[in-house]
């Protein structure tokens, strides 16, 4: 609007000096009038030839009066503001045109805005999915960076980078400005649709590591020495594919072993082998509005995260996930959203509707009473008979091992730059002692192989938790009903020159309600800073405490926990460096001792008894995330 004051003030000077020079110019009319008036009347004494002068000087009178009266007529009182009038009127219009012009400029960015805001909500209803989105910060890399590149009108390089803003004053933006706007939400759209038509509208994500990895353990009469130095990689990537409004897709492909579900590493080992490529996740959901979500397949847990507490952040499990998400306005305790979340996991499938007698799991040999006699060998145990070992009696109905996860997440604002989260949840773990039957030699190949119809070359790995016997298959607690609470406390305002330090604190307890001893758990994390870009830094130190009955250890974290996932003390620090915006690189040390020895009386055995000396554990890594 400024411009526009300033631009009627210019013209509005330029036509009063045009009316100045006027009136000048009808005062210089009127004297050359007058002049031409008397000079006939001169010219009849004193001109032999006054005919032909006074009509030369005639002529030119005559021009001289009409030039004159024009320009009295220009600036004649009665019409003195009529010019000025006029000239207002021209620019009042010009204005009136312009705002119009404006205005309609206004609605067509408005609906531009709303398309690419629509066009948003479809894709984060088609990728934001509980925990498959996770580890995932930013785990659906799209291609909006690709897009956006270009365009510095565009703020932000992530997923759902929208435009910036005009002005609140949209009269301050000119012409060119708006119409530059315009043109730059055209070329965004038009690109969108011709790279979402290319890819037939799958999104590609994926991450991979290139890590060394030492523990060491010096050896003594309770446990024996380690040492284990190994370059490792891992190679995850990602597809989605929204089929609908409500529908959607998600596959993700990496290494790693097949039994072993707590990381996707490969060792460099193996000569000139190859690794195979597994199905990590895979699983479909539907979103009918943008607060409840279901999803089914091999997912996430619901309520894993990266503080691996509870959870190992890599471990996947088979079944189906709830989500319910209520947004909330304002309100006295700050609150902004409240989350239900549930979990049901299948994680075995015996197929066993029945075991067998105790006697047909009895081999005897033949009794030898006549000679001469053929010697018979024994007949072959049903393989069901195994399901013995796991604490099963002859005659029972094995049914499956599953995990029922429930809970709620409460999210607030407390004031600017502080953000808190409150969680609750339980698990109900059923036929657990699969779990541990699974992790010995004699039950791996009964529990396992009717799964992924491999022969696996061993069981799975992650042991720790206490059983009624040195390395057996029933766990010395009868249940496994572990509550968890979790508070997390962030604060984002800290700036240190261009580069973001948040600063984080997340503390976790939990308590297995199924076992009488040993049964708790605890952890605290403490972080500042973030890597996001170039410089970026991040500072870590977490403490855990993991008693010998509080949780599983085969699905718990195996780096808090090295050979051991519960039962140990472990101080864990982690440095961070951005050395791009896709590479960032990462060092690990943890600390760990164990906590309990083995105590026959309570049949309780573990693994790592206290008294074996202090393990260490570093990691250094380069991750890189496309």
């Amino acid at each position: 609007m400024g411009r526009v004051v300033r631009g009627i003030f210019v013209l509005v000077l330029v036509q009063l000096g045009a009316l100045m020079s006027g009136a000048q110019g009808a005062r210089a009319g009127q004297r050359e009038k007058r002049g031409a008036a008397v000079g006939p009347t001169a010219g009849k004494s004193a001109n032999p030839r006054p005919a032909r002068s006074s009509h030369k000087t005639r002529r030119k009178t005559v021009s001289g009066t009409d030039h004159g009266a024009n320009q009295k007529r220009e600036a004649a009182p009665g019409a003195g503001t009529s010019p000025l009038n006029e000239v207002l009127a021209r620019l009042q219009e010009q204005v009136a045109r312009q705002e119009a012009l404006l205005r309609a400029q206004q609605e067509q960015i408005a609906d531009l805005r709303a398309s690419l805001d629509e066009q948003k909500q479809r894709l984060n209803r088609a990728t934001e999915t509980p925990q498959v989105g996770m580890a995932s910060a930013g785990r659906f890399a799209s291609l909006h960076p690709v897009i956006l590149s270009g365009f510095p009108l565009f703020s932000g390089a992530g997923t759902g980078a929208i435009p910036k803003a005009l002005p609140k004053d949209s009269t301050s933006a000119t012409r060119e400005e708006t119409q530059n706007y315009t043109e730059k939400l055209d070329e965004l759209t038009k690109s969108m649709d011709r790279i979402t038509s290319g890819l037939a509208g799958f999104k590609f994500s994926g991450d991979f590591r290139l890590r060394a990895d030492g523990d060491y353990r010096s050896g003594n009469n309770v446990a024996g020495a380690v040492q284990n130095s190994r370059g490792r990689y891992r190679m995850r990537v990602y597809v989605d594919k929204a089929l609908s409004d409500q529908f959607d897709f998600h596959l993700g492909l990496g290494s790693g072993r097949s039994d072993n579900g707590l990381t996707s590493d490969s060792d460099f080992t193996g000569f000139d082998t190859r690794s195979p490529l597994y199905i990590v996740e895979a699983s479909a959901g539907y979103h009918p509005n943008a607060s409840l979500s279901l999803r089914g397949g091999k997912l996430p847990e619901a309520f894993a995260d990266d503080s691996r507490f509870l959870f190992k952040e890599e471990i996947r499990f088979n079944g189906f996930q709830e989500t319910f998400r209520h947004s909330l306005g304002r309100n006295p305790l700050g609150i902004t959203s409240i989350e239900f979340r549930g979990g049901q996991y299948i994680l075995t499938n015996p197929n066993v509707p029945l075991l067998p007698s105790a006697m047909a799991c009895t081999a005897t040999q033949e009794e030898i009473t006549k000679l001469p006699a053929t010697l018979t060998t024994p007949p072959a145990l049903p393989a069901s008979c195994a399901y013995l070992a796991a604490g099963y009696r002859p005659g029972q109905t094995v049914h499956d091992a599953d995990l029922f996860h429930q809970g709620t997440v409460i999210a607030g604002d407390l004031k600017s730059g502080w953000h808190h989260r409150f969680g609750a949840d339980l698990q109900w773990w059923r036929n657990q002692n699969q779990i541990a039957f699974a992790a010995t030699t004699a039950g791996y190949g009964v529990v396992l192989n009717s799964s992924p119809g491999l022969s696996l070359a061993g069981p799975i790995t992650g042991t720790g938790t206490a059983t009624t016997t040195p390395g057996g298959a029933v766990f010395t607690a009868a249940h496994f009903q572990i509550a968890h609470i979790n508070y997390r406390l962030d604060y984002d305002g800290v700036k240190i020159r261009e580069h973001e330090m948040p600063i984080t604190f997340d503390l976790h307890a939990s308590r297995n309600l199924g076992a009488g001893f040993l049964r708790d758990a605890v952890m605290g994390i403490a972080s500042f800073g973030e890597t996001r870009k170039p410089g970026d830094i991040r500072l870590l130190y977490a403490y855990a405490i993991k008693d010998g009955n509080s949780m599983i250890s085969e699905v718990t974290d195996d780096y808090v926990g090295s050979l051991s996932g519960v039962n140990i003390k472990t101080n864990e620090f982690r440095f961070d460096l951005g050395l791009t915006r896709f590479l960032a690189w990462q060092n690990y040390l943890y600390i760990i001792n164990p906590r309990r020895p083995s105590d026959p009386a309570l049949n309780f055995y573990v693994p790592v008894p206290s008294g074996a000396n202090t393990q260490y554990r570093i990691q250094s890594q380069l991750q890189f995330k496309f």
